[in-house]
């Protein structure tokens, strides 16, 4: 659940956040009037299967079985305060100016931007505080309905004005993201790392895979291969010469989306570190039986086994490497 005495922050059309969780723990004196915002709830909505109503015959193909969350709804009911009406009418404006659908700040994720909040937590042992920041990637669902009735604006010049106004939001996911991103390093040894995910939701990697060695800068002379294995799942890239390494002013890595399923060249220029990510399937080996893994929680393994990566490589000859490159390797846990 949400802890209500912590901020909860939404994306703006400007990219910064709004905190529509000011007032917390105020005991109201009547000249006092205050100004800001309060969440009351939040409601985090059912989610359906998709796949279990299939109209198709069960003899016609093995997925009818197949089951997927389907869309998921968040509310978040908000207390608006102000110390005048003029203030209180400028926080309702500034809510529903948030709640625009596809701003253009945010038309290349298709108008999904963060919702911030803290996920209370009784997992002491990896949570000592108690407290995760988390956040939801979300998209306003509805404008908000606002009406102009004196009976639901309370207050007065004295003690300062109220209403209230209901938020909702569509979920690109049904997850509650955490905000840390956990990294590990993985050497190219076969040596298996073990990757903890403490959230109830399978995390999906990001693999970094970069020469480590210094000296000169240079570039891979001849073909590269790793072969990387995530929870039990292969994956084989090849790369060509002088697709991994670095010159005078670029670094050229290797990253791997688990998520969506995508080999990228990602090249770090070095005096400013922008990085520029270009997608390249080919160095995917399809007659490998290559696969893109996932880390499954912890509480899912057999005995609590946590999941594994381990990393070969060997060049065009198949002679195994073992010094010269690495990998970082890094994910988010999630819960539902």
């Amino acid at each position: 659940m949400i802890d209500l005495n912590s901020s909860v922050l939404f994306e703006q059309p400007n990219g910064l956040f709004l905190d529509i969780n000011t007032v917390k723990d105020v005991t109201f004196v009547p000249t006092q009037p205050i100004s800001g915002y309060r969440v009351k709830s939040v409601t985090f909505g059912p989610a359906y299967p998709i796949g279990y109503e299939d109209p198709r015959a069960t003899r016609d193909g093995v997925d009818v079985a197949d089951a997927y969350i389907g869309r998921r709804l968040m509310q978040v009911q908000v207390d608006i305060y102000g110390a005048t009406r003029q203030d209180l009418a400028g926080k309702v404006n500034d809510l529903v100016k948030m709640m625009r659908f596809v701003p253009k700040k945010f038309q290349s994720t298709d108008g999904f931007r963060r919702l911030k909040y803290t996920l209370l937590t009784s997992d002491l042992s990896n949570f000592p505080t108690g407290k995760v920041v988390a956040y939801s990637v979300v998209r306003p669902a509805q404008m908000p309905q606002t009406v102009t009735d004196p009976s639901l604006f309370a207050g007065s010049d004295a003690s300062g004005y109220s209403t209230g106004i209901v938020l909702a939001f569509l979920m690109k996911s049904p997850y509650k993201f955490s905000d840390t991103l956990k990294t590990a390093a993985v050497g190219i040894t076969g040596t298996a790392v073990n990757l903890h995910n403490h959230g109830s939701a399978p995390a999906y990697a990001e693999l970094l895979i970069e020469k480590t060695y210094g000296g000169t800068p240079a570039t891979n002379t001849g073909v590269v291969k790793f072969v990387i294995t995530l929870n039990g799942t292969p994956l084989t890239i090849s790369l060509p010469a002088g697709k991994i390494g670095d010159d005078a002013t670029k670094k050229y890595r290797i990253l791997i989306n688990y998520d969506d399923q995508i080999v990228y060249d990602s090249t770090m220029l070095k005096s400013t570190s922008a990085v520029t990510n270009s997608l390249n399937m080919t160095y995917i080996i399809i007659n490998s039986g290559a696969l893109f893994g996932l880390i499954d929680p912890d509480d899912d393994q057999t005995n609590n086994n946590p999941s594994t990566i381990s990393i070969l490589a060997y060049d065009g000859s198949n002679v195994a490497i073992t010094t010269g490159y690495g990998a970082t390797i890094s994910w988010r846990e999630a819960w539902y």
